[in-house]
């Protein structure tokens, strides 16, 4: 009776309630007397592949249903499938899909159970009773009669409604046909980003599948708020959503709901940026309750909200993410509770996250009215909302609580006299006024004459065409020599750290904070022309994988500048150390590879400018106390206009055994360059082994590059891994990385990989073989015009 009054329940939802189109949670329906099953057991394996079954027999099948049975006792399992009629095999299919990605969640591994969608609904149990049923109307009829759907159903499915609103924006880059390869990618990408966001601590993924021409890019990001199971849940509408091809096939979508957000593409340019082109901008209402004498007080308060959040999220948050709330006062008509919320992808640095919501909060006023009670607008990378409200739209307590100032009233007012008294106060406020004013415009002369004198030695420095410009850009790091002396004990030997490329470098203390200060060595014409370099570009740079100057100095003939303090020194010192080497194990070396890919790859792309370093080598990979990495020594690095893709210099600077071919033999440099050095470090970080300086251009000398390409053609590559690392690696990711360093060295710089490339390959992307010539060839100068195919496939499709 309980198995026959479950699938009447069923029915009547199925057929009377009707589900939202969108909807794409189920609404479970779960028996009592079946018992449960565990985890990992035979019945659990019969149950999903049961579902399967089912999903591939009713979509296949003209009256779209299938029903069956799997397994032997104890643990068979019965069940079915019926689509709606009036869909087609593919809804139906996707339908399928959900039912065999809930059947593990639903009901609590309960045996008896039911599932009911929109377009669909399932049953399973472990008796075959329902099968045979043939009349249900006796339950029927009194669920009919009493419609009782209880409060707690009632909730849930008000929930599922709301979760599932969705905005979308529909790109014009090209579209796909039905049952194509491209299709195949994204549905299955879609499928997999759900699982690995759902189960994320930072409910968040990215990825891609698929080779060219049908290679597939996306990402999916949850609130972070949310629990699992709702980000799963709401996955589950991307996933349904993607199946009914919300954008009409378009290759470039964006879609926006209520706890998620996700998007795709045939590019990858969305994953490794962090601007906002393509941002999804959505008016959440028009704005009623605020009276035209209050618009101005309310844009003043969402604004202030805003900028708070932001700050949050990118400055105190380890997950980017932060919600916020402002109280309003009596004066607050119509607005007396604002909520907000501010959220970046977790692979975007702290600086990153604050420019895309930046740029967020820039578009607001441009894109909503000012009227406006609520509204999201969702970037690549980034996503900001604002909402007036009873309650807060997030769950839990705000992160960022404001208040509005307390109003004055009228009776705290001092009334203003009259008559001669008032003409008396008003001439004693001018004559005191008068007097601070001479007296601040002496002591600003006497101090703007000092100051002068102090900054002759700073202007004869940055002399010179363009550079009095780059000063006045730089001047707000300035710090004084005195601070510096008190910092380094005077320029104590047992404060030294090392020698740099134009000097020494000493270990200090500033204002509590430990600090690395680079000293010019006296007389060194070539150091100043560096440092000038340095300053001018490094300050300029934020990111979390390039060392951050912290201030200059340029007093008495001293020359310094002032970096954040890396306790592990650099690279160099780990990798080519056999003790030291130990401590590197492949988590921390794939870490070390992954954020200088990050790092050059913010330089070429992300930056203001295109930068190019020049000089990339394992002793400029400073190492922090986690052991993360972040790229130093900007003295040798370049700007290049970015419509140009190389320039030429004549003198060659830098260190030869990371040079490229191009740069060495004609001078010319480029982004490719900077991705030569990148492969060497790669091979170094695998193997242990230090690419030598010397002369390599015989074909009698072989070194490690050499090496390395010989093991790869005789198969033996395995013995080329650090041997310090012991058998604790994964081989089939080690060995991605050697083929990603030996793509990066190939002589002909056209067919390296860009460092966006790398990164793509990096998070989930594989090679294919490497090209002949690269794997069998010596590492020589005499052939860089040889021609190489591309041989980078972004992706392996399932």
């Amino acid at each position: 009776m309980q198995r026959r009054s479950l699938v009447a329940h069923a029915v009547h939802l199925f057929a009377a309630v009707a589900l939202p189109l969108a909807a794409a949670q189920p609404w479970p329906v779960c028996g009592t007397s079946a018992g449960t099953y565990t985890a990992g057991s035979t019945y659990e394996t019969n149950l999903e592949n049961l579902a399967l079954t089912l999903r591939t027999n009713a979509s296949s099948s003209p009256t779209l249903f299938a029903s069956g049975a799997l397994g032997s006792a104890p643990d068979t399992v019965y069940g079915l499938l019926q689509c709606r009629g009036d869909i087609n095999p593919s809804d139906c299919a996707d339908c399928g899909i959900l039912v065999v990605q809930d059947i593990g969640q639903a009901c609590n591994r309960t045996k008896d159970k039911i599932l009911v969608y929109n377009q669909c609904y399932a049953q399973f149990s472990d008796s075959g009773d329902f099968l045979a049923a043939t009349n249900n109307s006796g339950e029927y009829s009194l669920l009919i009669s009493g419609t009782n759907i209880t409060s707690t159903n009632v909730t849930g499915y008000e929930g599922a409604v709301t979760s599932a609103k969705r905005t979308t924006l529909c790109g014009t880059g090209g579209t796909y046909t039905a049952g194509s390869t491209y299709e195949s990618n994204l549905l299955n990408l879609t499928r997999t980003l759900r699982e690995n966001a759902s189960s994320s601590p930072t409910l968040f993924a990215a990825g891609a599948l698929g080779s060219a021409p049908n290679p597939v890019y996306g990402l999916l990001l949850c609130r972070g708020d949310v629990s699992p199971s709702d980000c799963a849940y709401c996955g589950l509408n991307v996933v349904q959503d993607v199946g009914r091809s919300v954008c009409n096939r378009s290759k470039d979508s964006v879609l926006v709901y209520d706890q998620c957000y996700a998007r795709f593409s045939n590019k990858a340019d969305f994953l490794v940026s962090s601007n906002n082109s393509g941002e999804v901008s959505l008016l959440l209402t028009n704005g009623t309750s605020i009276t035209s004498a209050g618009v101005a007080g309310y844009n003043h308060a969402v604004s202030e909200l805003l900028n708070a959040t932001v700050r949050y999220a990118a400055e105190n948050s380890t997950r980017l993410f932060a919600t916020g709330q402002r109280v309003g006062n009596e004066n607050d008509t119509g607005f007396r509770n604002i909520y907000s919320m501010a959220q970046c992808s977790p692979d975007l640095s702290p600086a990153l996250c604050r420019r895309c919501l930046d740029d967020l909060v820039g578009k607001w006023w441009k894109t909503f009215p000012p009227k406006g009670e609520g509204a999201k607008v969702a970037g690549a990378k980034c996503y900001l909302r604002s909402e007036l409200g009873q309650g807060p739209f997030y769950n839990g307590a705000p992160m960022v609580m404001l208040r509005a100032d307390v109003p004055t009233k009228a009776t705290d007012v001092v009334p203003a006299t009259s008559g001669k008294s008032n003409s008396a106060t008003k001439v004693l406020v001018i004559v005191v006024l008068i007097m601070a004013g001479a007296i601040i415009a002496a002591i600003s002369l006497c101090m703007w004459n000092m100051r002068n004198k102090r900054s002759v030695g700073k202007a004869e420095v940055f002399s010179g065409p363009d550079t009095g410009e780059q000063f006045e850009s730089v001047k707000s790091s300035l710090l004084s020599l005195a601070s510096l002396r008190v910092a380094t004990n005077n320029f104590d030997e047992s404060m030294k750290l090392g020698e740099g490329g134009f000097g020494p470098v000493y270990k200090g203390l500033l204002l509590g904070q430990e600090v690395a200060v680079k000293r010019l060595a006296k007389g060194s014409n070539q150091g100043l022309g560096e440092l000038k370099n340095e300053l001018v570009l490094v300050a300029k740079l934020h990111h979390n994988n390039l060392v951050r100057l912290i201030g200059f100095c340029l007093e008495e003939g001293e020359m310094l500048l002032v970096y954040e303090y890396m306790p592990n020194k650099s690279l160099d010192t780990f990798l080519f150390d056999t003790e030291q080497s130990r401590r590197l194990d492949w988590k921390t070396r794939l870490r070390i590879i992954e954020g200088i890919a990050q790092g050059l790859q913010y330089l070429h792309q992300d930056s203001e400018k295109r930068i190019i370093h020049r000089d990339m080598k394992a002793s400029n990979v400073l190492l922090d106390a986690d052991l993360s990495p972040k790229i130093g020594d900007f003295g040798l690095a370049r700007l290049v206009k970015q419509d140009k893709s190389r320039d030429i210099t004549k003198r060659v600077a830098g260190t030869f055994g990371y040079m490229s071919p191009e740069y060495v033999m004609r001078g010319e440099y480029s982004t490719k360059s900077d991705v030569f050095s990148f492969g060497i470090l790669v091979i170094e970080i695998v193997t242990g082994k230090k690419r030598s300086n010397g002369t390599y251009f015989t074909e009698q000398y072989e070194d490690i590059i050499s090496t390395v390409k010989r093991h790869w053609v005789e198969g033996n590559i395995v013995d080329m891994i650090d041997q310090s690392l012991g058998k604790n690696y994964p081989e089939a990711e080690v060995l991605k990385c050697i083929k990603i360093g030996l793509l990066c060295v190939q002589q002909n710089p056209i067919v390296r990989p860009t460092m966006t490339d790398v990164i793509v390959l990096l998070n989930g992307g594989v090679t294919r073989s490497l090209p002949a010539s690269a794997a069998h060839r010596p590492t020589s100068l005499g052939d860089g015009n040889s021609g190489y195919s591309q041989t980078i496939t972004q992706l392996s499709a399932r």
